[in-house]
Formats: structure tokens, C-alpha cells, sequence
């Protein structure tokens, strides 16, 4: 599925998925530099470019940074004036994929670096008992990655980290003064630091990092 340029209809489509809370990933094309493809570069949508095993963006991946009222009609008025596909990258040279005839074969394309990120956005969803909206999975997907040193237009905002896009989402463990304890059930020099620097970040409250404290200061075993 999917086109050459930009193509109108698809932008309903991706909007109705949206609407019921189902996100959009696809390819962005293998035209290489300063082209795109339809579904992809709909704003909406999470445009997945092509890598090669070094990190490198393959040269058949396409990109291109769309100026919105010169490739849409009547583009919705929430969009960027200009925007950069595609969002993320992901291996897509020689993966390994089933054949017709049952076999395995090699193939390259960036139809082969998208289902990477459909799986990260996948384990995300399994991270987590909350219902992810569309923008909570994208901003996951593209504020967890790596930068590859490679321009936006080529790599958008860098190559997909499955573990740091569940990380973002994760449902984190209820914690107690236990979760701060070593192998001896006590809290140590290190344990210490670790509660202090979440406290920190506002994982944990005042009051239990008051508990942490008191334990290591007292050296007594935690149950």
C-alpha cells in the first residue's frame, strides 16, 4: 500500500486510525534524498527510513523536509508550516525475511526497517497497563533515539531504540524502602545514591527517601 508524493486521501485514513487511538508507522519511500512516499509523509503518520548494519542511512532511503502548503491541499491548520520526513530510522539493508516459498531471503528496503518500529511500538503498549495514545507512542519512539550523526532530512530524529522507548513508557514498580536494599537486605553507600538521585527526579517521595536514609544510617535490615 501506499504511493509516490503526496497523496490526499491518505491523510483521512491516518486521521480516522488516530481518531481510535491507533498509530500510523510506514515507510518512507525508496526513492533516495529529497523525495517521500504516501502514507509516510503524512504529518500524522511515524515515516521510518532505512539503515544500513554501520548506522549509516541507506542511499535508496528517501527524506526530504516538506513545506506543508506546497504539498497538501487545504493542509489541516494544527500541522507544521514545514515538517521533516522520515521521523526515525531503522535497520532496513539485508534483513533477513521469509519468501513466498516458504525459505528466507535477504532484502533491503525501507518496507523492511518499518516493522522494526511497529514491534518497538508494540513492546511499548505491552510495557504498560495504560491505553499509549498515537502521540504518546510517537514521542516515545522519536525522544528515545540515537543520534547517528547523519542531517534530520536524511535520519529524522535518529535511529529507533526499542529499549529506551519502552524505558519512556514503562510502567514503573511500586517502591518501598525493600527496592533500595542490597543482596543483605540493607541499604548501602550505593542503594543510597540511587534512591537520593530518583528522589531527585520525583520518582520518589519525601517520605520514603527520609525511610531510605534512616535505614543506612542505622544499618538495620529492611524486614
Amino acid at each position: 500500500l501506499g504511493g509516490e508524493g503526496y497523496i490526499d486521501s491518505y491523510r483521512q485514513a491516518i486521521n480516522n486510525a488516530e481518531q481510535s487511538g491507533t498509530i500510523v508507522i510506514a515507510a518512507s519511500g525508496n526513492r533516495g534524498p529529497n523525495t517521500s512516499d504516501s502514507p509516510a509523509n503524512v504529518y500524522d503518520a511515524v515515516a521510518v527510513g532505512a539503515t544500513d548494519r554501520y548506522k549509516s542511512v541507506a542511499g535508496f532511503s528517501s527524506g526530504e523536509r516538506i513545506v506543508t502548503e506546497n504539498a497538501w491541499r487545504n493542509p489541516p491548520a494544527e500541522w507544521p508550516n514545514e515538517y521533516v520526513v522520515p521521523d526515525v530510522v531503522a535497520p532496513g539493508v539485508q534483513v533477513q525475511s521469509a519468501a513466498p516459498d516458504g525459505t528466507y531471503q535477504s532484502l533491503s528496503g525501507t518496507s523492511m526497517a518499518t516493522p522494526h518500529v511497529a514491534g518497538t511500538a508494540v513492546l511499548m503498549e505491552s510495557a504498560t497497563q495504560r491505553d499509549l495514545t498515537p502521540d504518546e507512542i510517537k514521542g516515545g519512539l522519536t525522544e528515545s533515539t540515537e543520534d547517528i550523526n547523519h542531517p534530520r532530512v536524511r535520519s529524522g530524529d535518529g535511529l529507533i531504540s526499542a529499549d529506551g522507548a519502552v524505558a519512556a513508557v514503562a510502567d514503573q514498580p511500586e517502591r518501598d524502602v525493600g527496592y533500595y536494599t542490597n543482596d543483605n537486605g540493607r541499604v548501602g553507600t550505593n542503594q543510597l545514591f540511587r534512591a537520593v538521585a530518583d528522589w531527585r527526579d520525583d520518582q520518589i517521595t519525601d517520605m520514603l527517601i527520609q525511610e531510605v536514609i534512616s535505614y543506612w544510617r542505622s544499618g538495620e535490615k529492611f524486614n
